[in-house]
């Protein structure tokens, strides 16, 4: 947890607690640090009046967008959302870093490598297959509303000076998880006694990888 790892640092959080989320989720560092260090602000990122009130009341230096809508299923029949909140929302959140009093320091931006699109197997064996050689090539609704998103945060660093960070992770999983996404899935189907689909193609892939030295997979 972020603000017991680094006591020194103060946290503000915005979420619009959508379907998928939950006050409780975040209640163990309220709890734990009160209102001096932790601090829940309930709303959306495509409110440009907030986002730039949190961050010049609250002294905001540094900001870590996580808030997207990223279920791929979802995303094919209401494209529309993932637009407003992965393009739209990332907008108003750099023009509100761009505008706001105290100098942002960082901005961490977590995208998805679903923006490279799919890769073919043999493309395991390609040794130039990093991530500085490939291109942006989504596939589906979330994955161009992310790399749209990602695209603005360059262009704002490129054009405003603004520090940035990209991240393209694989699935990322932890404590309380939404069940709609893979790994809380499975471990559900799991405990319940259900099956499911286990391909040998993607385990030699795995043990592939983890004898990589570097690259993509």
């Amino acid at each position: 947890m972020l603000v017991v790892k680094y006591p020194s640092y103060k946290v503000v959080i915005l979420d619009k607690l959508d379907y998928c989320s939950s006050l409780k989720n975040v209640s163990r560092a309220l709890r734990l640090c009160g209102g001096d260090r932790v601090k829940f602000v309930k709303g959306g990122i495509r409110s440009f009046d907030l986002v730039l009130h949190v961050l010049n009341t609250e002294r905001i230096d540094t900001v870590m967008h996580f808030a997207a809508q990223s279920h791929v299923d979802n995303s094919f029949n209401n494209s529309f959302e993932f637009t407003k909140t992965n393009i739209e929302g990332t907008h108003v959140l750099l023009e509100a870093c761009r505008l706001a009093q105290n100098a942002i320091r960082r901005f961490l931006h977590v995208s998805t490598d679903e923006v490279y699109g799919e890769s073919a197997l043999g493309e395991l064996n390609n040794d130039s297959n990093t991530e500085h050689a490939t291109l942006l090539a989504p596939t589906n609704p979330y994955a161009a509303s992310k790399a749209g998103a990602g695209l603005l945060v360059m262009a704002y660093g490129r054009s405003y000076n603004l520090p940035f960070i990209i991240t393209r992770g694989n699935n990322i999983y932890g404590p309380n998880q939404y069940p709609e996404k893979a790994i809380p899935n499975f471990t559900i189907l799991a405990k319940l006694g259900k099956k499911y689909l286990f391909t040998e193609t993607d385990w030699r892939a795995v043990v592939r990888a983890r004898r990589r030295r570097g690259g993509r997979v």
